[in-house]
């Protein structure tokens, strides 16, 4: 059985495709930033938030030495909902390219250096 790892899988696009893969038959790791946040019935949970390098370390060491088939990085956020592009701060725009750019990134990068099977 295939592995997928779903990062943002509470609400959703991120909750749907983990239904959809539950579906299909695939093992479903899915990520939530609160650990109260419910998944649909079948995924595996995992806290994580993708904007701490300290998360992103302990879900790459829950993770060690398991493979996973396909990396979904779906969690983020929509800082500009419902602001005018002219009142947004610099720091609005820095904060959204951290959790929609850098954050993806870099759990990519933690997975394939931490998580790789050794033969």
């Amino acid at each position: 059985m295939p592995t997928i790892l779903i990062t943002g899988a509470s609400r959703g696009i991120g909750f749907a495709l983990a239904q959809s893969y539950i579906n299909d038959g695939w093992h479903v790791l899915g990520t939530r930033r609160n650990p109260r946040d419910e998944l649909p019935k079948g995924v595996e949970a995992i806290t994580l938030d993708i904007t701490s390098t300290e998360s992103i370390q302990g879900l790459t060491e829950t993770l060690y030495k398991l493979p996973i088939d396909l990396l979904w990085n779906n969690a983020g956020a929509y800082f500009d909902k419902n602001i005018n592009l002219q009142n947004l701060t610099n720091a609005d725009w820095i904060r959204s390219f951290e959790v929609n750019t850098i954050a993806p990134i870099r759990i990519a990068e933690d997975l394939i250096l931490n998580t790789a099977v050794e033969s």
